[in-house]
């Protein structure tokens, strides 16, 4: 996806100051990659800011840009370690990767600002501020310090000290622009950001931050002091949390700030006036995001009651698990329940696409009550019909074919034809066909695709040739990479079901098998980037080889379930659902996907594998 916000020119730049990094790597050894992990826009935020300063090229800042890839790698390294996700072996390697780090933003650096310059002073108290930052939420973490005692101030302290790289891209900026004059207006601005960006993040996590015992302003208005609770009193508790959260009006509190801090970040145009920079498309897309967090918040707060008194009984005793996947698919199936009673609220707040995410949640849940043999009726009728309820009439305004696609295949499945037909004022193949028009290729196999299911016979030959069509253009690595960045409900899938439905046995499905099974990683798991393997594109990938499947499964692809099976096991969050990658960056290109929605494609994918 393109960099929001910045010129062609611009991201030229960004791929030179990339290449800085790139031709680092000679001087270390091969396990020691100093590129930063993921993308986003946050690596790249000295040109955010670039038209503040006139008289700067842009090739002038390509070695701040590249210190700031280098350092905020180091710190994303430091982090982990702290955190434990990297463990020995491979934690030594880390340390020596994040050490190669600092050392070569420095030295890169090092040539364009003198060693007397004021920069270097405001990077060492950056760095001892980030410090400070992490010595102090640790004690909070660990106990020797009450949560009661996690004040705004606190807070406010903890988040700007972690966030210190940032404001060194501006004393760098200034530096070399030989000009102070703007250092304090893009601090407030860079600070406020932060704190906006960090308050929406703990309104999304905070049950994963309760489970790591990690503290944040929200939980501490709540929660006197660090859960010591865990297993099933844990979530027990925080399903009572939550409605304290909400009903109690900490979480309208904590959008409040993150709104009121983009506020005071929107003062740079004072300073400013007249100049747009690319800096305000990262303020302008979280201001969204919190006014999106703050609807559902209002929202949830009308409904919850009137939920409650609602939703059907759904008391689940699963039968024991037979075999490792089912045990997997239990757990995600659990931790699904727990959210469908709380109402989908961790996932509507953080999608942008809250009907077509319920819809592939709900399809989900169609695929585990074949198994159950019905057990989930009650849920699956109560789920239908609240999806219909909020869509209401759509003629005029309806859904792109994608999202009406996903619409109609759990309408189908949960029996709801006939009522998706009244929402819609039309026939499901009339509104398919309707919103399909006009789209070619891999763009048709959604809609179709579902067409086909309605009418197998009337629309046979159109899946025919629109395989025949997708037989010819599909390469594995940009299948991938679709399918990777944009999930399950991309065209990438959509694809990947016709071709499964129209041709089975394609050599273009064996390439894509190939391809996965070539591209996993040592630890079982599979990511599209740079980064370590992550839960999302490991069952996606896992879905494409039970999508794309040919009897008799050759003993390396056995090997690959495996393998791939005990990653899913080991990365099961504390919560007993599964995160999709790494949190992004502010500004970050790579979709936030929810743990709910990630869960489920966790769900199917397990479904799938043992056959």
């Amino acid at each position: 996806m393109p960099l929001t916000g910045l010129s062609p020119s611009i991201r030229q730049e960004i791929e030179a100051s990339s290449a800085l990094v790139e031709a680092l790597r000679a001087h270390w050894p091969a396990d020691i990659d100093l590129r930063p992990e993921g993308i986003s826009n946050y690596l790249d935020l000295p040109y955010f800011f670039l038209p503040a300063f006139p008289h700067l090229s842009a090739r002038a800042i390509r070695p701040l840009a590249a210190f700031t890839q280098l350092m905020n790698g180091a710190i994303l390294q430091h982090d982990k370690l702290a955190d434990g996700d990297i463990t020995p072996p491979r934690a030594g390697e880390a340390a020596m990767r994040l050490m190669a780090m600092q050392f070569e933003a420095c030295h890169l650096l090092a040539p364009s600002i003198p060693a007397h310059a004021p920069f270097w002073k405001r990077l060492r108290t950056d760095l001892a501020e980030y410090a400070h930052a992490h010595v102090e939420e640790r004690r909070f973490a660990r106990g020797q310090r009450p949560w009661r005692e996690y004040t705004e101030e606190v807070a406010r302290r903890i988040i700007l000290g972690k966030n210190g790289v940032a404001r060194t891209v501006a004393a760098g900026l200034v530096e070399l622009a030989g000009d102070e004059r703007l250092l304090s207006p893009l601090l407030e601005a860079i600070d406020a950001f932060h704190f906006a960006s960090q308050m929406c993040d703990d309104l999304l996590d905070w049950r994963e931050d309760a489970y790591q015992s990690t503290p944040s302003l929200l939980l501490a208005r709540v929660l006197p002091e660090r859960p010591l609770l865990h297993g099933d009193a844990l979530e027990h508790a925080l399903d009572r949390l939550g409605r304290e959260l909400y009903q109690g009006g900490h979480a309208a509190h904590v959008v409040g700030l993150a709104l009121s801090a983009l506020d005071t970040a929107e003062r740079l145009r004072e300073a400013l006036p007249g100049l747009q920079l690319p800096w305000y498309s990262l303020t302008d897309a979280l201001r969204r995001r919190c006014l999106a967090v703050q609807e559902h918040i209002q929202r949830l707060s009308a409904e919850q009651p009137a939920r409650l008194r609602e939703l059907p009984p759904v008391e689940l005793e699963l039968p024991e698990p037979v075999g490792r996947w089912q045990r997997v698919a239990w757990e995600a199936l659990r931790f699904l329940i727990r959210q469908w009673h709380l109402g989908f609220g961790e996932m509507r707040a953080a999608t942008q696409e809250p009907g077509r995410d319920r819809a592939l949640v709900l399809d989900a849940l169609c695929d585990v009550d074949a198994v159950l043999g019905g057990r989930l009726r009650a849920l699956l009728d109560y789920e239908a019909r609240d999806l219909l309820g909020r869509r209401g009439p759509v003629q005029g305004q309806r859904p792109d074919a994608d999202t009406l696609t996903q619409l109609a295949r759990a309408l189908l499945r949960t029996g709801h034809r006939q009522q998706a037909e009244q929402a819609l004022g039309t026939t499901l193949e009339e509104a398919l066909a309707a919103s399909s028009a006009g789209l070619t290729g891999a763009e048709q196999a959604a809609p179709l695709h579902t067409l086909w299911l309605l009418d197998p016979a009337r629309y046979e030959d159109p899946l025919q040739h629109c395989a025949e069509q997708l037989e010819h253009q599909l390469e594995p690595a940009s299948f991938w990479q679709e399918l990777s960045r944009s999930g399950p409900y991309s065209r990438a899938h959509a694809t990947l079901r016709l071709m499964s439905s129209a041709r089975p046995a394609s050599p273009a499905l064996r390439r894509l098998r190939a391809f996965i099974r070539d591209s996993q990683r040592d630890d079982g798991g599979w990511n599209i980037g740079t980064g370590p393997s992550d839960a999302l594109s490991t069952a996606l990938a896992l879905l494409i080889f039970s999508g794309a499947h040919e009897e008799g499964a050759e003993p390396a692809e056995t090997s690959l379930a495996a393998r791939a099976l005990a990653f899913l096991e080991s990365s099961r969050g504390a919560e007993g659902a599964w995160s999709s990658r790494p949190q992004p960056k502010p500004g970050s290109d790579t979709p936030h996907i929810s743990r709910t929605l990630t869960s489920a494609i966790v769900l199917q994918a397990a479904l799938g594998c043992p056959r």
